[in-house]
């Protein structure tokens, strides 16, 4: 929740790339229990509307189905695309005056997963999930220890994202 939405917006591409990252490290190691799905509803609690920022193809398919008619743009100008089976001006989901997680957005989702959603990807709990080239490319960062979180002198979490930002924006093109 926010009052307002530019600071957020400005590092929607940190943002983007945070979420591809937990997806992976949600899992401690243990594929079945990754994310198949990350997204974040960034709500202005003034305005009372919300936006969803998009971190991949699969969220893109889940979300323009949950939120069918929403209007999605560029998440930040200049951002690439975060994947091949995305555009970058899929990365924003307009949600409008939605404000909810337990009213609103559990049950958008909820209602799609139930009818049997599925994508160009299969789950990564099947027996058959393959990562594709980018999904890859973020657990080999991730796992070579390039994209580790550490406290500032600030008393800041950051992580760096030199390495995790070329495995998701870059090697879509391979």
């Amino acid at each position: 929740e926010v009052t307002t939405m530019e600071p957020v917006m400005q590092i929607a591409d940190q943002l983007i790339l945070e979420l591809r990252a937990l997806k992976i490290e949600k899992g401690s190691g243990e594929r079945t229990k990754e994310l198949d799905f990350a997204f974040l509803f960034v709500v202005n609690v003034v305005k009372q509307c919300s936006v969803l920022l998009i971190c991949g193809g699969r969220e893109y398919a889940l979300a323009s189905k949950a939120f069918e008619g929403c209007p999605f743009k560029i998440a930040k100008e200049g951002l690439q695309a975060p994947g091949s089976h995305i555009a970058a001006g899929q990365t924003l989901c307009d949600v409008g005056p939605l404000v909810s997680r337990k009213a609103q957005f559990v049950p958008a989702f909820s209602r799609i997963l139930n009818e049997g959603f599925t994508c160009h990807k299969l789950p990564v709990a099947s027996p058959n999930y393959v990562d594709d080239n980018e999904t890859g490319a973020v657990r080999n960062v991730l796992e070579h220890g390039e994209a580790n979180v550490s406290l500032d002198g600030s008393q800041h979490y950051k992580r760096d994202l030199v390495k995790l930002g070329s495995a998701v924006f870059e090697e879509k093109a391979l």
